[in-house]
């Protein structure tokens, strides 16, 4: 009874702030940068999008290919303050000591106070790469404590013609779905697009004939429900050639999640069950106190069966309260649905 009178008590008070409270959503900081090596295993440099603060987060795509004996390793050494998401090989062609290769990086970084003065980035490829692009986005509003909405997968290179990255499934109302995607020509990319949230942004497309050709593309939305993008995240590739590519979707946590759905209940004895909805990053009151029922017994204890207390489904449970200690220890497990019913 005292650990859910105290609840209570947080979810009234944070109702005296509500009004201050600053709600954000995920934005893109400046424009996406890009930049292409044309020299032989040469670091490729690219320039920090503008508006970048401490704690804004970083995406970086590395692409590079080997137009002479498929030697390449995969991922390139990772930059300082850069964590890996993934790295993959999107396949080879050509006959021996010929062969033609493309290797893709993925990597992310949260911003610190070096970076504020940072101008540029450098990734050093392999030394046998014959071309090397590199592109960043950045975005602020992420949750620093939880960067990714939903672990990252792997870069899916199971395409044909176009692009075909592997759905993902939301966990938060307002998640940034971010797709990326790689080829192993110099074609462009248009009609990037999800079930859920739909077509997306472009943020970058560049090409290049350096080496055995290649090119990548970026584009992003916000997904104002949760839930999965699936089946597929596409993206149209220019002509018809099937040549290697790959594709990830990924979803950034903006630092103010939107619950629309209860997430806290209170019972207070004698009284009414309520409900209330209330940030799990902020604990500000987002909507209630609401009546959920009014128990025809006196209440000790609510809780609610599902993992995740958003899920608007499952059951609320509570206990019989030992008012006047005739109980002798038997309590009675009650339960009703979240609309009381």
């Amino acid at each position: 009874m005292k650990k859910f009178t105290f609840l209570f008590f947080i979810a009234i008070a944070t109702n005296l702030i509500l009004d201050s409270a600053a709600f954000a959503q995920i934005t893109q900081d400046g424009t996406a940068t890009t930049a292409i090596q044309t020299t032989d295993g040469a670091a490729v440099v690219v320039a920090k999008p503008t508006g970048i603060a401490i704690g804004h987060v970083m995406i970086a795509t590395i692409l590079q290919n080997d137009n002479d004996n498929a030697t390449l390793t995969n991922p390139i050494a990772v930059p300082t303050g850069w964590a890996l998401i993934d790295g993959k090989k999107l396949g080879e062609s050509g006959g021996a000591g010929s062969n033609n290769e493309w290797w893709a990086s993925v990597y992310y970084k949260v911003a610190t106070a070096s970076d504020l003065t940072a101008t540029d980035y450098s990734f050093t490829p392999d030394a046998d790469a014959d071309g090397t692009q590199a592109g960043i986005i950045a975005f602020r509003n992420v949750l620093n404590s939880n960067i990714f909405d939903v672990t990252p997968g792997v870069i899916n290179t199971d395409n044909a013609d176009d692009l075909s990255a592997t759905a993902i499934t939301t966990v938060t109302a307002n998640a940034a779905v971010i797709m990326l995607g790689m080829v192993g020509d110099d074609r462009s990319f248009s009609t990037w697009n999800t079930t859920s949230p739909g077509a997306l942004t472009e943020l970058y497309d560049v090409s290049t004939t350096e080496g055995a050709d290649q090119g990548f593309g970026a584009a992003w939305s916000l997904k104002a429900a949760t839930g999965t993008t699936g089946p597929i995240g596409t993206a149209e590739l220019s002509g018809s050639e099937s040549d290697f590519n790959g594709a990830l979707l990924l979803a950034l946590r903006p630092v103010n999640p939107t619950v629309t759905t209860a997430n806290l209940w209170s019972v207070s004895g004698t009284g009414e069950m309520r409900k209330y909805t209330v940030d799990p990053v902020t604990g500000v009151l987002l909507n209630g106190p609401a009546v959920v029922i009014t128990p025809s017994v006196s209440t000790a204890a609510v809780a609610k069966n599902k993992i995740t207390a958003n899920d608007p489904t499952g059951c609320i449970y509570y206990l019989n309260r030992d008012l006047d200690n005739t109980l002798n220890g038997v309590v009675t497990v009650y339960s009703v649905n979240p609309d009381g019913t």
